[in-house]
């Protein structure tokens, strides 16, 4: 008789620790497509209008910051404060390094190794540092 509670105390245990485990992932994946849902309202992608997009932006000091904004199809430097938006200037397309643009030179820039001749880079990086 004892033996039997043993048993059945056992497997309860075991349910109640697989239980939790799925409901932990259940919650991590809830989370994960919740962010994910959230951050495609708030970045306009459900509507149709993309009139404005903020190309980006540097923080000056406590709350104001300066952002390049693209309104239709012009640019704007703005001056963002704690409770007034300024246009400092407009700017032209030519003059900017756009997302686009500064992937594509990044690439141009990089050289072409396969994964077997940095390890072997790194590998002779260690070697020398071990032998100063």
């Amino acid at each position: 008789m004892f033996f039997g509670a043993i048993l059945t105390s056992s497997f309860s245990a075991g349910w109640s620790i697989v239980k939790l485990i799925l409901i932990t992932v259940l919650v991590l994946v809830l989370a994960f497509y919740s962010t994910r849902l959230i951050a495609k309202y708030q970045n306009n992608t459900w509507s149709a209008k993309n009139n404005i997009q903020f190309i980006e932006s540097y923080r000056v000091g406590g709350n104001k910051m300066v952002a390049i904004a693209k309104i239709g199809e012009k640019y704007f430097a703005l001056g963002i404060g704690k409770e007034e938006i300024h246009v400092i200037a407009e700017l032209e397309k030519d003059d900017l390094k756009l997302p686009d643009q500064m992937v594509d030179a990044t690439v141009e820039k990089t050289p072409k190794m396969s994964f077997k001749e940095v390890l072997a880079n790194m590998k002779g990086n260690a070697k020398d540092d071990n032998e100063k």
